[in-house]
Order: C-alpha cells, then structure tokens, then sequence
C-alpha cells in the first residue's frame, strides 16, 4: 500500500497551520512595516497575530537603542473567504530616545 496519499494529507494538515511573515520593510518615507499572514487555512488569532507584529516591531527598535512609534496597527476580521485569510499589519518608525 502508497504511503504517498498520507504523506500528502500530513503535508497539507501541516502547511494550513503556518504563517509567514514579510520581516522589517522599510518604505521609501523612512517608515517600516511588518505583515504577518497564515499562509493557508482559517485559523488564526487576530489578536495574537497584532501582538506578535508589534512584538517583531519593538524588538527591531530596540535592537537599535530606540524607541517604537506605532503609525498603525490593523488586523483582518472574520469572514476568512476568498482571499480574506487572517493578518496583522503595523506600520511604525524607529524615534531617539
């Protein structure tokens, strides 16, 4: 008996529960923007996600001696269809401190 379809369902099983995330981006203005997007599927914790966006963009500042400046913070709201799928946005930008 093919183990093939099995490996393939386990893949697919697995792969709806990832996420992927663009990094730090900096824009043409000075300002920065992380998104983090699940990659497949319907799960996901809008919340969670804007907290860890929020988390990446602290640790960027920091890492640099600065302070964060949040511009925005946006998460997409249910229903996830038709491309809809759940993320977090933060546009921000690095102050002295």
């Amino acid at each position: 008996m093919s183990r093939l379809p099995l490996l393939v369902l386990i893949a697919a099983t697995l792969g709806a529960c990832a996420s992927v995330s663009d990094g730090v981006v900096t824009m043409n203005d000075g300002t920065m923007r992380i998104v983090k997007q699940q990659a497949m599927g319907f799960e996901g914790d809008p919340a969670a996600m804007e907290a860890e966006v929020r988390k990446q963009a602290l640790h960027h500042c920091e890492t640099s001696g600065q302070d964060l400046e949040v511009l925005s913070l946006k998460a997409t709201q249910p229903p996830y269809i038709l491309g809809n799928f759940p993320s977090a946005r933060i546009e921000f930008r690095c102050k002295p401190r």
